[in-house]
């Protein structure tokens, strides 16, 4: 499989660590932990901002903070979430696909069920 090292994904997977994935499951996992890591973190800061801010009567800093968090949990929901059904109202209405698609969720789920983890070559 091949990953664009343009992709918002890979830029997220470099954020940490500079170590690459050499399989697509090791790739995914590590995508979905941060992706929740980063939610729980701007979640638990504005969580701690809106505190602050509701004692000291900052309004405006905990509706920002709070604001950042919702619009992280839908781009996450938006991201992941249209694949996922697509993949499984195909997978009920046993409609062949018409495209091969390189999402990464839905080759992990192929993967998975193949029960092998193609190996990942990055491009540029």
């Amino acid at each position: 499989m091949r990953i664009k090292k343009s992709s918002w994904h890979y830029k997220l997977n470099m954020l940490g660590d500079h170590t690459q994935s050499k399989t697509l499951c090791t790739y995914f996992w590590c995508s979905i932990f941060k992706i929740l890591g980063l939610t729980f973190i701007f979640s638990f800061a504005s969580l701690i901002l809106y505190s602050i801010g509701m004692t000291t009567y900052d309004y405006w800093t905990s509706l920002f903070f709070g604001m950042i968090t919702v619009i992280l949990l839908f781009i996450l929901f938006s991201a992941c979430l249209p694949s996922l059904v697509i993949h499984f109202l195909r997978k009920i209405s046993k409609k062949p696909l018409e495209t091969q698609c390189s999402n990464i969720a839905m080759e992990y789920i192929k993967a998975k069920k193949r029960k092998v983890c193609p190996i990942i070559e990055y491009v540029d």
